[in-house]
């Protein structure tokens, strides 16, 4: 997998891109439900993004929209969720 500031940079890639078309960079510590970035329906886009773009099964994960309201806070959602699991 890749590292969190790859991640990081895919996610804000998307964001910019589909979410903020007239940004050109977000921060990473961003508060991107308080900044109106993402609200309710776009969060649920997002997370539909996630689940396909990264291979997790969101419908299963336990979400909490606190732990997506930054780029910082969704690259360390999604690789907390694709590590390999220990032996």
């Amino acid at each position: 997998m890749t590292t969190a500031t790859s991640v990081a940079a895919v996610v804000h890639d998307h964001l910019v891109t589909t979410h903020a078309p007239d940004a050109d960079h977000i921060p990473s510590d961003y508060d991107l439900l308080e900044g109106g970035v993402l609200d309710s329906l776009t969060l649920v886009s997002l997370l539909s993004w996630i689940g396909r773009r990264f291979a997790l099964p969101i419908e299963e994960l336990d979400l909490d929209p606190q732990r997506l309201r930054s780029i910082d806070a969704i690259a360390e959602f999604i690789e907390a969720h694709t590590q390999a699991p220990s032996r």
